[in-house]
């Protein structure tokens, strides 16, 4: 129906029992089948909004590369496997705007640090607006060379009164984000397998497309209503790197 590319993350429904899952092709390992969306989701239903206030914080390091605001205004598709005849087309290529910043704090040696608060809501404009709902996030891999992460969204297309769910479906990817040079690029290799909006598997495809800085970097103390410089602490105190822990002249000398 329409082309979405997930912004992953790993997003799994908070009152279902885990996903049977199998090994599919390139050794990533995408969920068989994923749980139902929420009835408000569900095409036919009148969407008001995610009323689950976003309160999971998941921190991870990333390279300095990586620290800022991006966009991207374009994308290629190419489809990989269809497992059902209700699998939406995707076009090779098209116009897909999407902005996202990397980045929140810096830890005490300089290390900076990214804050994905859950659920998050997102909007994506393509062929038609799309609202996504991150449900769950995790970093598998991050070092100077590049960044994986593994994403579950939900993802919904509202007609025109906004309202009302003309379109629903999940999106379980593996986004591989890499320096691009010149001029502080990403390039992005996402991985994505598409879900109906029961669970059911869709098509799996590859979405590659490049992001270009239109930002620096910016510490932020807060975000939707949580101390991000308690919340880092907490989570550095967790894994015994209490050494880490910034005093608040770290996070403004950057």
């Amino acid at each position: 129906m329409k082309t979405i590319i997930a912004i992953f993350l790993l997003y799994l429904a908070w009152t279902v029992a885990p996903a049977q899952s199998e090994t599919l092709q390139g050794g990533i390992d995408h969920s068989e089948y994923l749980p139902a969306m929420p009835q408000e989701m569900q095409p036919g239903s009148s969407f008001n909004g995610i009323q689950q206030q976003a309160s999971t914080v998941i921190w991870y390091p990333i390279p300095n590369w990586l620290a800022g605001t991006f966009q991207s205004d374009f994308i290629t598709n190419q489809v990989t496997q269809v497992y059902s005849r209700s699998a939406p087309p995707h076009k090779a290529s098209g116009r897909f705007k999407h902005v996202e910043t990397y980045g929140a704090l810096p830890d005490a040696s300089g290390q900076i640090w990214h804050a994905d608060i859950l659920p998050h809501v997102g909007l994506w404009e393509g062929a038609q607006e799309e609202v996504q709902t991150t449900v769950e996030k995790q970093c598998m891999q991050t070092n100077n060379d590049k960044v994986i992460l593994h994403i579950h969204n939900h993802a919904v297309y509202l007609g025109s009164d906004r309202h009302s769910v003309v379109y629903s479906e999940q999106v379980d990817g593996f986004k591989n984000i890499t320096p691009n040079a010149p001029g502080g690029q990403l390039a992005i290799y996402d991985d994505i397998q598409e879900y109906d909006s029961m669970g059911r598997p869709l098509d799996r495809y590859i979405a590659t497309s490049q992001m270009y800085k239109i930002a620096e970097f910016a510490p932020k103390e807060f975000d939707n209503g949580i101390d991000l410089r308690a919340s880092l602490a907490q989570h550095l105190a967790s894994i015994g790197r209490t050494d880490l822990i910034p005093s608040r002249q770290n996070t403004q000398s950057q």
